[in-house]
């Protein structure tokens, strides 16, 4: 490597960041945060909304983070998607990894870094789809209203990208520009990302193997797994036998290790997937927890 790249490099304040708005994640980003600092001792800082910057500062110190509040324009239900797309705006770092609290980590991941300081943007890829998937053709033509002049680009086939994990430098064109684009969507299906996933070949990018954001329900789990993402609420699902469905023990048994924490018994209450997946012995005490 270049010297003076090299020494630039140096330079560079680093970290990962999380995105929280209300309570209902709370003991999701909890766990998420425990698991990342198995792995690593880098910055990680908490951006949060007003009405859970007590909580989240709680959590931080717990896991020798930061939080950091700021105020975002709730214009709609998907106000939380926004707040993804401004996060170059608030990040304390030059060059941001983003995990979505509802995601377990395995493997740190700073190779993200260097791929954020060559490319700009670094997005996963979802599974094994791509742009030709049925799904992904339908969130995608939702948008040609708004950006039909885009179409033709937006479904070349490429991979299909998930935005539970991400990185970026402070400068990236297409953080700049993304909440332009995405606020014309703003009551479509997860906005921030389809949008996102509809502009990505007019700018600088990467995109990186599923490995670095898992599926928990389409996604398979291997010796290369870096980072599970439970989208869609599934981090607690058991099934009618009680089973574990989704990979969900994998979760629970990260939950099970921090379960002391009062960061965990004060703020399980605000995660209203739990209640419907407790009728099995093993979770006595979160049922306990629940009812106090």
């Amino acid at each position: 490597m270049n010297e003076n790249v090299s020494n630039e490099n140096k330079k560079r304040s680093r970290g990962y960041i999380y995105w929280n708005t209300g309570k209902k994640m709370l003991v999701r980003l909890a766990v998420s945060l425990y698991t990342l600092r198995q792995v690593t001792d880098d910055s990680v800082t908490i951006i949060c909304d007003e009405d859970s910057w007590t909580e989240c500062s709680k959590i931080a110190t717990q896991f020798n983070a930061y939080a950091k509040p700021v105020t975002f324009e709730k214009t709609s239900k998907n106000f939380a998607y926004f707040g993804k797309c401004q996060l170059h705006k608030i990040t304390p770092y030059d060059t941001s990894i983003f995990l979505d609290g509802d995601t377990i980590i395995y493997k740190s991941i700073p190779e993200l870094y260097y791929l954020a300081e060559k490319y700009e943007y670094v997005a996963t890829q979802f599974v094994d789809w791509t742009t030709n998937n049925n799904r992904i053709r339908k969130r995608i033509g939702q948008w040609k209203p708004y950006f039909p002049d885009m179409m033709q680009g937006a479904l070349a086939p490429q991979p299909a990208i998930n935005g539970g994990v991400f990185a970026f430098t402070k400068d990236s064109k297409l953080m700049k520009d993304w909440y332009s684009y995405a606020k014309k969507g703003i009551n479509t299906f997860i906005p921030d990302e389809t949008s996102c996933q509809m502009i990505l070949h007019k700018y600088p990018h990467y995109i990186v193997s599923p490995d670095y954001n898992v599926s928990c329900k389409y996604g398979k789990i291997t010796d290369d797994t870096k980072v599970i993402h439970f989208h869609g609420r599934k981090h607690s699902r058991i099934d009618d036998k009680g089973n574990y469905i989704y990979n969900s023990k994998l979760w629970y048994d990260v939950l099970t290790k921090i379960s002391d924490l009062s960061i965990v018994r004060d703020n399980i209450k605000f995660d209203k997937q739990l209640p419907k997946y407790l009728e099995f012995k093993e979770n006595k005490w979160i049922k306990q927890l629940l009812q106090q």
